[in-house]
């Protein structure tokens, strides 16, 4: 676990302090000790890619939920589909980051795509990745990375077809594990440049569909500007 951000006091501070605390009261209580300035955004990201579980997650996870994942998780086809079997019969609303996460950290539980081939998986298999769905779409590919896309762009293409060049997928409501058609919209990579950097995207659809339009008419209006400038 080395960050050239976070020296190894701290490192070890967050794996040893960061249960039971939410992100937040977690930076407040580093900067005090350590005499840092780090925002809260920081110690975020790197407590969820180190899997350092923060805020209630050991306690939100009952016994019951507990004992199902324990009992189910090699039967499934992802932690993608035991969450959403874990929601479907306790009626709760876990994400499926939030349940591999626990399982993997305090359970110390692993499916076979975690140990890097996931070639026993069937075709069609989810996994989540960085906080993005992949599906398995062949097994014939050596590489892992070939075998799997990301489910925003396989959905997209089996509606429209081949994305093309310099062109990107996003999710309307800025939910990657929203992977519906209707959540999708594609982009051109100048336009996503554009909606990034003027922070036109939302977690409302509506919102982000009229920042897709305010970026296609600012990049059309840079270009008419530079071409009155050569006439």
């Amino acid at each position: 676990m080395r960050s050239r951000i976070f020296p190894p006091e701290i490192i070890k501070y967050l794996s040893d302090n960061a249960g039971g605390k939410f992100y937040k009261d977690l930076t407040l209580e580093v900067n005090t000790i350590f005499n840092t300035n780090y925002k809260t955004k920081q110690i975020k990201n790197f407590c969820i890619n180190n899997k350092i579980l923060t805020g209630t997650q050991r306690e939100l996870i009952p016994e019951i939920i507990k004992k199902y994942i324990t009992e189910n998780y090699k039967t499934v086809k992802s932690w993608v589909l035991l969450t959403e079997n874990i929601n479907k019969i306790y009626g709760t609303s876990y994400k499926a980051v939030n349940i591999k996460v626990y399982s993997s950290k305090i359970l110390k539980l692993k499916l076979d795509l975690d140990n890097g081939r996931g070639k026993n998986l069937e075709i069609h298999s989810e996994a989540i990745k960085e906080g993005c769905i992949y599906i398995k779409i062949d097994n014939k590919y050596k590489s892992r990375n070939k075998n799997w896309v990301k489910k925003n762009r396989y959905i997209w293409e089996q509606a429209h077809g081949k994305i093309p060049n310099m062109h990107k997928i996003i999710y309307l409501d800025n939910n990657p594990l929203n992977c519906t058609l209707e959540n999708l919209a594609i982009v051109e990579n100048a336009e996503l440049c554009t909606m990034n950097g003027l922070k036109l995207k939302s977690t409302d659809p509506a919102l982000t569909q009229t920042g897709i339009a305010i970026a296609k008419l600012g990049l059309a209006l840079n270009k008419r500007m530079k071409e009155v400038k050569h006439e």
